[in-house]
C-alpha cells in the first residue's frame, strides 16, 4: 500500500513547482534575446559573406516577406477594387517596400472617405480599414451637395435621388485641408432639430421638403404635402411636435394660400394665412 503523503509534503511539492515555474519564466526571455542576438550575428556574418546587394536581392527573388493578401474592412459605397486600384498598392511586392503613411494620405483624398488606416500582418496580408462619410442632409448653397455628420461637403452623383432633408442658408467655408464644409455652429442646430424631429416623429420629418436654417435659433421648414411653412426653435420638444402635427392636420382640410406658422413660442402658434384679410393666431397648449 502506496505511504500517503501529508499536508507539509504537499505544500513542499507545490513550492518546489512554483520555484521551477517562476525559473523558467526568469529564464525565457532571457533565452529569446540570445536568439534574437545570434541571428542578428548570423545575418551579419551571412551579409559579410555574400554581400548586402545579393542578400537584398535573394530576398527580392523570394517569398519571404511578400504581399500575399490585401483586404478592405468597412467599405459600403466605395468597391475594395476601387480602393485598391487607388491606393497604387498592387504594385507594391513586399511588405518592407509599404509605407502605410502614404496608403492613408492617397485614401484620404478621397472625399467619401472619412478616415483610414493601414495595417502590415507579419504573414503577408495588408489590411486596410475606412470608414465612410454618411450623407444626413442635402444642403444648398448656389450649388447643390450633399453633407455628412460633421459637415462636410459631398458631391451628389447625377440621376441619383436622396431622401434627405434640403437645407439652405447653411454659410459654406473651407477648412485648413482646402476641403468644403458647412459653418459648424449652424449646421450642428440643423441635424440636432433633424434628429430630435426624427426620433419623436419620422412621419413628420419626410413631410419636412425644404428647411430654412436663417432664422436665428430656428429652422423654417416647408411642409409640402399640408402646404405650410413652419418656423420652430432647433430645441423643439416632444409636446411642441405632437402639437405642430395636430395643427397641421387642422389646416391641412383648409384651401387656399400657405398657412405661415410660428411656434418658437413654447405652447403657442401664430397662424397666418395669406387669402385672409387679416390673418390671425391661435394658442396651442
Amino acid at each position: 500500500m502506496a505511504k500517503r503523503k501529508g499536508i507539509n509534503s504537499r505544500k513542499k511539492t507545490l513550492q518546489r513547482k512554483k520555484k521551477v515555474v517562476s525559473k523558467v519564466r526568469r529564464v525565457l526571455p532571457l533565452i529569446g534575446i540570445g536568439v534574437a542576438i545570434l541571428a542578428a550575428l548570423a545575418g551579419a556574418w551571412f551579409c559579410g559573406k555574400i554581400g548586402y546587394g545579393k542578400l537584398v536581392a535573394s530576398i527580392d527573388g523570394s517569398s519571404l516577406f511578400s504581399i500575399k493578401k490585401i483586404t478592405v474592412t468597412g467599405n459600403e459605397r466605395i468597391t475594395a477594387a476601387s480602393i485598391i486600384e487607388q491606393s497604387n498598392i498592387a504594385g507594391i511586392r513586399k511588405l518592407y517596400q509599404l509605407k502605410p503613411d502614404s496608403i492613408v494620405a492617397v485614401l484620404s483624398a478621397d472625399p467619401w472617405i472619412g478616415r483610414v488606416r493601414c495595417l502590415k500582418r507579419w504573414w503577408g496580408e495588408v489590411v486596410i480599414e475606412v470608414k465612410e462619410r454618411k450623407p444626413v442632409a442635402l444642403v444648398h448653397s448656389g450649388v447643390m451637395r450633399l453633407a455628412d455628420e460633421q459637415g462636410v461637403l459631398l458631391p451628389v452623383e447625377p440621376g441619383k435621388s436622396y431622401d434627405l432633408p434640403l437645407l439652405t442658408s447653411v454659410p459654406v467655408v473651407k477648412d485648413r485641408g482646402g476641403r468644403l464644409r458647412c459653418d459648424s455652429a449652424l449646421f450642428e442646430q440643423a441635424c440636432r432639430f433633424i434628429t430630435t424631429v426624427r426620433r419623436e416623429d419620422d412621419e413628420l420629418m419626410n413631410g419636412i421638403s425644404q428647411i430654412d436654417m436663417g432664422v436665428a435659433d430656428a429652422a423654417c421648414c416647408r411642409f409640402a404635402a399640408y402646404d405650410a411653412v413652419v418656423t420652430i426653435g432647433c430645441a423643439t420638444g416632444t409636446r411642441q411636435l405632437q402639437n405642430l402635427r395636430r395643427l397641421l392636420e387642422v389646416l391641412g382640410n383648409r384651401s387656399g394660400e400657405p398657412a405661415v406658422i410660428d411656434m418658437r413660442y413654447q405652447n403657442l402658434a401664430f397662424v397666418e394665412n395669406r387669402d385672409s384679410r387679416n390673418g390671425g393666431s391661435t394658442g396651442v397648449n
